[in-house]
């Protein structure tokens, strides 16, 4: 497997998608829980600078050890938060893009990737639910 470090573009679209979350269906309130478990808040500014930072970061140190270089901080610090309009589909493929590529080295055992894990599940069950073929589908002795 090879391991590479995503475009801004990738990380802005799951991070406006966390920030901008309207869902019904999606539990925000679960979401920002588990973010703020990891020190990031919603309420706090730069909140979208600051988790770009951290999901950059994550990156970095994943595709580090996959090859064991030392990425150093400009790669992290050249992360530039922009506004992007996401839907709920493109935010999970984002997210699942990001997470694949920090499947290397110890960077599946931190806390933040365990969280965004999660929140994968979430958005995917989201998705799901407002399927019309799940609608439809029986239930148990339906």
């Amino acid at each position: 497997m090879s391991s590479f470090i995503v475009q801004d573009r990738t990380i802005n679209r799951f991070i406006n998608f966390v920030y901008w979350l309207k869902s019904s269906d999606l539990n925000k309130d679960f979401i920002l829980r588990k973010l703020k478990g990891v020190g990031l808040s919603v309420e706090n500014d730069a909140f979208c600078q600051e988790f770009g930072f951290a999901l950059m970061s994550l990156n970095c140190m994943a595709v580090a050890s996959r090859y064991d270089e030392n990425l150093n901080q400009k790669a992290i610090d050249g992360f530039k938060f922009g506004n992007i309009e996401v839907t709920e589909i493109q935010a999970l493929k984002s997210l699942q893009c990001l997470l694949y590529q920090c499947c290397e080295g110890s960077v599946p055992k931190t806390k933040l990737y365990k969280v965004l894990r999660e929140i994968e599940t979430s958005i995917m069950h989201s998705i799901i639910n407002k399927m019309p073929e799940y609608e439809k589908a029986g239930w148990d002795a339906e």
